[in-house]
C-alpha cells in the first residue's frame, strides 16, 4: 500500500527490503525497523541524503538543474514528475544521470516514438520526502510555473511547422529573456531555440516598422510643407485685406477665416513636432524665463477670454533639458488649458522642486476631462475636440518620457485638470 502503482514502484520496494534486510535481528524482519527507516517513503528521502553527500559541490549544483527538470510544479494541487528527455539535460551533466540512475534516483528509458533516451525521479516520494528537493523546488517555483507555461508554447510552435506567428511576443518575450538571462544553463536546447527565434523575429518587427515609420515621416512632411504654403499665402492675404477693409460683414469674415488659418498652421507644425526623430540636446537651462516667455504668446487670447493667470517657478532654478523641447510642452499645455477655459477662468503654473526632481503643474478651471478619457488622450490621433487631431499630449508623452521622465493628467475635484510632469535631474 505505501508503495502504489507508480512507475519505479518495484525498484522502490526493492531498496527498502535491502534496508530492512541489513537491519533484520536473529532473522527477522520487524515494523520497528520499518518504521526506524521511516518506511518506504521516508527510507528513499534518507538515501538521497546519503547519495548527495557523496558528490562535489560543483555537481551538486549540476545535481540542482538535473532535478529542476523532473518537476511538474504544482498550482494549487501537489507537485509531480515528469519524463524529459536527456537531451533537455546540458551534455556536461549528463554523466550524472547514469551514476543517480545507478544509485536508484532516477529511472532511464526510452520514448520510442521520439526516438530519445527518457529520465525520471525514480518515485514521487523523493519529491514530497527529500528536504533538498522540496527547497529547491520552493526557491525556484516561479520559473518551474513560467517554464511548464512555455512548454505549451514551445509544443504549439512545433506542432505549427515553427510558423513565425506562434513565436513569442509581447510581455511573454520580456520574460523569457529574463529568465534566460538569469538562468543559464537550466534551459533546453529546443527551449533557448525558441527564445532566440522569437527575440530574433521581434528585432525583424522593429526594424521593419521603423523603416516604414520613417517612410511614413517623409510622406507626412512632403504633404504638410506643400499644403502649409498655400495655407500661410491665405492667412496673409486675409490678415491684409482686413486691414484695408471698413465693411463690418467683410471683416467678420476675414478675421474668421484668419483664424481657420492659424488653427490649420498649428495643426501642421504639430504634425511637424510629431514626426521629427531629432534627439534632445539637454543643456543647464533656467526654467522661469522658459516658462514667462511661453506665457506671454497666449497673453491676448487669455485677456480676450477672461483668464486670469498665476506663475509659482522659482527664477533661479536651472534643470537638464532641452529647452526647445521643454517650449514645446508649456505650449501644448497652456493651449489646451486656454481652450478648455472659452467662458472664462483661472490657469495656474507652479514647479516645485523636490530633492532630485522637479514637479510641474499645470491647473485650469476649464470643463475637465471625462473619465473614460484620461487614459485614450495621451495616444497619438485621439483627441477630445472636434477640430482637433489628437497629436499634443502624445508629442507631451513623448517629450517627458525622452527625458526619463513621467506624467500624469487628472480632474481637479473642484471642476478642470492638472497635468502633472515629473522630471529628474
Amino acid at each position: 500500500r505505501d508503495v502504489g502503482q507508480e512507475p519505479g514502484s518495484l525498484p522502490l520496494l526493492e531498496f527498502c527490503l535491502t534496508q530492512l534486510w541489513e537491519r533484520q535481528e536473529f532473522r527477522r524482519i520487524s515494523h520497528a525497523a520499518y518504521t526506524a527507516i521511516g518506511g518506504v517513503q521516508q527510507a528513499l528521502a534518507n538515501h538521497a541524503d546519503a547519495v548527495y553527500a557523496e558528490f562535489t559541490k560543483q555537481e551538486r549544483e549540476q545535481l540542482r538543474h538535473i532535478f529542476l527538470k523532473l518537476v511538474r510544479p504544482g498550482q494549487g494541487t501537489e507537485d509531480t514528475r515528469q519524463v524529459a528527455s536527456v537531451g533537455q539535460i546540458a551534455e556536461e551533466y549528463r554523466g550524472l544521470i547514469t551514476r543517480l540512475a545507478d544509485k536508484r534516483l532516477l529511472v532511464t528509458g526510452r520514448d520510442e516514438e521520439r526516438g530519445e533516451e527518457t529520465v525520471e525521479v525514480v518515485h514521487e516520494a523523493l519529491i514530497r520526502r527529500w528536504q533538498t528537493l522540496r527547497q529547491w523546488v520552493d526557491e525556484e517555483r516561479e520559473f518551474l510555473v513560467w517554464q511548464e507555461k512555455l512548454r505549451v508554447l514551445l509544443g504549439q510552435w512545433e506542432e505549427s511547422g515553427k510558423d513565425e506567428g506562434a513565436l513569442l511576443r509581447g510581455l511573454p518575450l520580456d520574460e523569457a529573456l529574463k529568465w534566460r538571462r538569469s538562468h543559464p544553463g537550466y534551459l533546453g536546447e529546443r527551449v533557448l531555440n525558441f527564445i532566440e527565434e522569437s527575440r530574433l523575429s521581434r528585432q525583424k518587427e522593429l526594424k521593419e516598422r521603423e523603416e516604414q515609420r520613417n517612410k511614413n515621416i517623409v510622406i507626412v512632411k512632403k504633404l504638410a510643407s506643400q499644403i502649409r504654403h498655400p495655407i500661410t499665402s491665405i492667412g496673409r492675404t486675409a490678415r491684409l485685406l482686413s486691414r484695408k477693409s471698413t465693411d463690418p460683414q467683410q471683416l467678420k469674415f476675414l478675421d474668421m477665416m484668419a483664424m481657420e488659418v492659424t488653427r490649420i498652421e498649428q495643426t501642421l507644425e504639430d504634425l511637424f513636432i510629431f514626426v521629427d526623430a531629432t534627439p534632445l540636446k539637454k543643456e543647464r537651462s533656467l526654467i522661469y524665463p522658459l516658462t514667462i516667455k511661453t506665457l506671454m504668446l497666449f497673453y491676448r487670447t487669455m485677456e480676450k477670454q477672461d483668464i486670469k493667470h498665476h506663475t509659482v517657478v522659482p527664477e533661479k532654478l536651472a534643470w537638464n533639458v532641452d529647452p526647445l523641447h521643454m517650449r514645446r510642452i508649456f505650449i501644448h499645455l497652456l493651449r489646451n488649458a486656454i481652450e478648455a477655459m472659452e467662458n472664462g477662468g483661472e490657469l495656474t503654473v507652479e514647479i516645485v522642486e523636490e530633492a532630485d526632481q522637479i514637479h510641474i503643474y499645470v491647473r485650469d478651471t476649464g470643463i475637465g476631462i471625462a473619465s473614460s478619457d484620461l487614459q485614450r488622450v495621451l495616444k497619438p490621433f485621439y483627441s477630445t475636440k472636434n477640430a482637433g487631431i489628437g497629436t499634443g499630449l502624445a508629442i507631451i508623452k513623448r517629450t517627458v518620457s525622452d527625458h526619463n521622465g513621467k506624467l500624469f493628467i487628472r480632474n481637479r475635484e473642484n471642476g478642470g485638470t492638472e497635468v502633472e510632469i515629473i522630471l529628474p535631474e
